[in-house]
């Protein structure tokens, strides 16, 4: 319409990105070609050159080892994972910038096994948060060696409970009369 002038919505992919754009409004130069081409062009040639998709953490990658409570000696340093990739937008200025997560592990307590979901971590990078969750790389098995000294304790225990609480037996001595053959004078 003539009110609206001319418009243009198109989407342009470069580099595996896809940038979309609406240019409402525009007016016509002086040889009657519309501005809208020319304002499109510059809008993805600065959206090109400024921005772009970066991988912030790979998929598998460990994020830390925490040692889990009560595993055996040989499975309580656990690998922790996270589960997906996170990716996100950013400014070219941000290319080589170590974008520092929030890590949050949940209290943890053997058995764990391989897979399953023990935190999570997130980034925010220019008021986006990316979260993603934690995982085990391996199972952690249950020690049992607490159990046994739990049980040596409780054992000990009850023996000294019994030592203190029966009475000690005396002995009884026989008075023996001193007969005077004994004694040398």
């Amino acid at each position: 319409t003539s009110q609206a002038k001319d418009c243009l919505v198109s989407a342009v992919t470069k580099n595996g990105m896809t940038f979309y754009g609406i240019i409402l409004g525009s007016d016509k130069n002086s040889a009657s070609v519309s501005y809208r081409y020319i304002d499109s062009k510059k809008m993805y040639d600065f959206a090109f050159n400024n921005y772009l998709f970066r991988t912030i953490k790979s998929k598998d990658s460990v994020v830390k080892t925490v040692e889990v409570k009560g595993g055996t000696t040989s499975t309580k340093n656990l690998n922790v994972l996270i589960d997906t990739t996170i990716s996100a937008f950013i400014n070219t200025d941000d290319l080589y910038t170590s974008f520092i997560p929030t890590v949050s592990i949940n209290e943890l307590s053997a058995p764990i096994n391989k897979g399953d979901v023990v935190g999570s971590i997130s980034y925010k990078i220019n008021d986006t948060t990316y979260t993603a969750n934690l995982i085990a790389e391996n199972d952690v098995e249950k020690s049992y060696m607490f159990i046994i000294i739990d049980i040596g304790i409780v054992i000990a225990i009850l023996f000294l409970i019994k030592l203190v609480m029966t009475p000690k037996k005396r002995k009884k001595y026989k008075n023996k009369k001193k007969s005077k053959k004994n004694y040398r004078y």
